[in-house]
């Protein structure tokens, strides 16, 4: 064996697993989601899997709430785009503005793709979250709902 390697092997320096469990931060994620009404896709626990929630309620706050972003994004790109902002403002500062708004606009578009396949959306996170279960180890850090 090469002496380099054999050193390396001999200092035992503890490693990360290569793969994290996504099921923690879907849980953080999901709950702060629901919390706030923006989704409408909830946890069952006895499946251990996503489905879309049957409040009309929550689905029609969730939708005035798709609309409010979509329209602040377009104003916001209106603004940035208008004779009048590029006249006060430094090049710089539209290009971080574009920036800005490029991302809140495809939030919005991603926004509006989930509530659109909605049940194609929660079909994809149950495959992953199969996967996760049935191929890699369970971690010890999953946070309680």
């Amino acid at each position: 064996m090469d002496p380099a390697r054999s050193f390396l092997l001999s200092l035992k320096i503890p490693t990360q697993p290569q793969f994290r469990s996504l099921l923690p931060l879907f849980h953080l994620q999901l709950r702060a989601c629901n919390n706030i009404w923006l989704s409408y896709f909830q946890w069952n626990e006895s499946t251990e899997q996503t489905s879309v929630h049957d409040s009309k309620l929550r689905q029609s706050i969730s939708s005035i709430q798709r609309i409010a972003l979509s329209t602040y994004a377009f104003v916001l790109l209106a603004y940035i785009v208008s004779p009048n902002s590029r006249a006060c403002t430094s090049t710089a500062d539209n290009i971080l503005g574009f920036v800005f708004i490029t991302t809140f606009m495809e939030t919005s578009l991603m926004s509006w793709i989930f509530y659109l396949k909605r049940n194609d959306v929660v079909l994809l996170w149950n495959s992953f979250l199969n996967f996760e279960k049935n191929y890699l180890p369970r971690k010890q850090f999953i946070i309680p709902m």
